[in-house]
């Protein structure tokens, strides 16, 4: 006889029989409680809200306390015919519709003419439709004109996950409710009455790790207990909890974190090689680390430790103690690799946990993680030179040759240009070379074509998205890309974004390095008159020309006339030479 009260689905068994035993919803249980006190009950309401925290439960019970007919004041009394019933699921007068299986119009239809029909047990028909969002689109419409006008002994309950996918016109004809998660510790102290009045002998750690791997769902969590107390013979460990939904041992946890906040990559890489040897679910071990993570950055936010509530004591020690040893943006930078990691793994088209290589893009990660969140790519080498010392101009021995005339439409070809460390010093008005100018042009080519920031969302990243999409500038100096972001967050991601790194040596070349910076930063500061951070030019002075330089400036007018464009990057180059000949002389 015992072993067949075990077996029963335990999530049926104690499923909420009056309002006081709904657990985590008390907006939505007072003002359904009010409404029933003061005759204010509406005929359609829709229920929505993730799966397993109450939404069919709350529509049977305002089903009971609506064909209740006990002699109390109290709604439902569990007591009356009417109620024993429904909790038997026998009651005429009720009808629960699957909206997976029946979301025809045909099916709606046949629910229309049941409206009309008298009720047969009560003095009212109460409809109750679960995933009501599965109807199809003929089937809404069949449904609008009775949610709009019900007979008057006809309730509707509509019930769902998805309401983004029901049309305004169903929403606007119901009182909506939100169900809402239901924090772990009242799972854990739901779960912990449920053990003792089942006679089950179920460790406290236990219970807070089935809580937090119900992720807010209480049919979910009571689901897990069934299973691990079949399975345990009414005696449950936390080891047999982890084995059973292959989680990790929170020491795992911990000395992986422990790894990234010392620095120690050696330590990392041997904690996952030992979660992997014990055949855990990596998946589950990233969802732990990062939960961990986000504690770490909450007590970072709230130095009282309000935040911790839901932790256990000493847990609570242990990420506090990261919290103090660990800055900010390194936790913030860890939080964010691994968040992408995991949504990597999820948006992969093979199952969650079937990813190729998945302990790879961990051990990624990982290393990631602990270089921090500043490091950029190596800059290309170049002399140091001293930011007062401007750089010692060649003497002047002849006048510089005028250009040779040629053939209208053809173009004088720029001259290689020196190596000049000041063109990365901020504030440097140095024009482009002519291979900058095409390399440029051709990033900003393939980032509108391929618009960069959609290829961002595709791979997993929709902050990284959001940052390219709003970039204040794109520069190519010698060897290196330099982008321009709004903000140091957006400049940090991208600089820890290997898949960016990568995007940009195709755009620009296997040879190029990349710098990200942010806000006034950039290092070549000019009007900007695009997205890409193009300006009109500046001229140098011209006040002091000699006669030579006029001429010389003339003869090369005189050869641009009748090209097809002019092209002011020459001119600009042409006159900064000739006032740097100027004032050699």
């Amino acid at each position: 006889m015992k072993a067949t009260t075990v077996a029963q689905a335990l999530y049926r068994k104690w499923r909420s029989r009056s309002f006081a035993e709904l657990v985590g919803q008390p907006h939505i249980v007072r003002t359904l409680e009010n409404a029933l006190e003061t005759g204010r009950v509406a005929q359609a309401y829709l229920f929505n809200g993730p799966r397993g925290t109450g939404k069919t439960s709350t529509a049977r019970l305002l089903a009971k306390a609506l064909c209740c007919v006990g002699e109390g004041d109290a709604r439902p009394c569990g007591a009356c015919p009417a109620c024993r019933a429904i909790d038997d699921s026998s009651y005429l007068d009720l009808n629960e519709i699957d909206a997976a299986s029946n979301n025809g119009v045909e099916d709606v239809r046949e629910l229309r003419h049941q409206v009309q029909s008298a009720p047969t047990e009560g003095q009212v028909k109460i409809f109750i439709i679960d995933e009501v969002h599965m109807l199809s689109t003929s089937a809404f419409n069949a449904l609008l004109k009775t949610l709009e006008e019900p007979p008057p002994h006809a309730y509707f309950m509509l019930a769902t996950t998805e309401v983004h996918k029901i049309p305004a016109t169903v929403i606007s004809r119901c009182q909506r409710f939100d169900f809402r998660r239901i924090g772990s510790a009242e799972i854990e102290s739901h779960l912990a009455t449920i053990a003792k009045e089942e006679g089950c002998d179920v460790e406290e750690a236990a219970l807070s790790m089935i809580a937090d791997s119900a992720q807010g769902g209480m049919r979910d969590a009571i689901g897990l207990l069934d299973q691990v107390v079949s399975f345990g013979h009414d005696t449950v460990s936390l080891e047999l909890v982890q084995s059973m939904l292959g989680l990790s041992d929170i020491q795992a946890i911990n000395s992986f974190i422990d790894s990234l906040v010392a620095g120690d990559k050696q330590q990392g890489l041997e904690v996952l090689e030992s979660v992997v040897e014990q055949g855990r679910s990596l998946p589950e071990f990233l969802k732990q680390l990062v939960t961990q993570l986000r504690w770490v950055f909450r007590m970072q936010m709230d130095r009282l430790g309000s935040s911790l509530d839901e932790v256990s004591r000493d847990q609570a020690e242990v990420i506090r103690g990261w919290a103090e040893r660990w800055p900010e943006a390194h936790t913030l930078h860890a939080l964010s690799l691994f968040l992408d990691t995991l949504s990597r793994m999820g948006a992969s088209q093979q199952p969650l946990g079937q990813t190729q290589h998945p302990q790879i893009l961990i051990e990624i990660a990982l290393v990631q993680a602990i270089d921090g969140p500043v490091k950029p790519m190596p800059p290309p080498a170049r002399e140091a030179v001293p930011a007062q010392a401007p750089a010692p101009q060649p003497k002047r021995t002849a006048p510089a040759p005028t250009p040779a005339p040629r053939a209208n439409g053809a173009r004088t070809q720029a001259a290689p240009a020196r190596t000049d460390p000041d063109r990365t010093r901020p504030g440097s008005r140095v024009p482009e070379t002519e291979r900058e100018r095409k390399v440029l042009a051709r990033m900003r080519k393939r980032w509108a074509e391929e618009r960069i920031w959609e290829l961002a969302k595709k791979h997993g990243s929709d902050r990284l998205r959001n940052a390219l999409r709003h970039i204040k500038g794109l520069r190519v100096v010698d060897n290196c890309v330099h982008v321009l972001f709004a903000s140091e967050a957006d400049s940090n991601l991208a600089r820890a974004s290997e898949w960016f790194h990568e995007k940009m040596r195709d755009y620009a070349g296997d040879d190029t390095t990349l710098e990200c910076q942010h806000g006034d930063d950039v290092m070549i500061r000019r009007p900007r008159t695009g997205w890409d951070g193009s300006e009109a030019p500046t001229a140098p002075d011209t006040g002091a020309l000699s006669k030579s330089m006029i001429e010389e400036l003339g003869a090369f007018m005189k050869d641009k006339i009748g090209a097809t464009e002019l092209d002011q990057q020459e001119v600009i180059a042409l006159l900064a030479r000739m006032q740097q000949s100027h004032n050699s002389e």
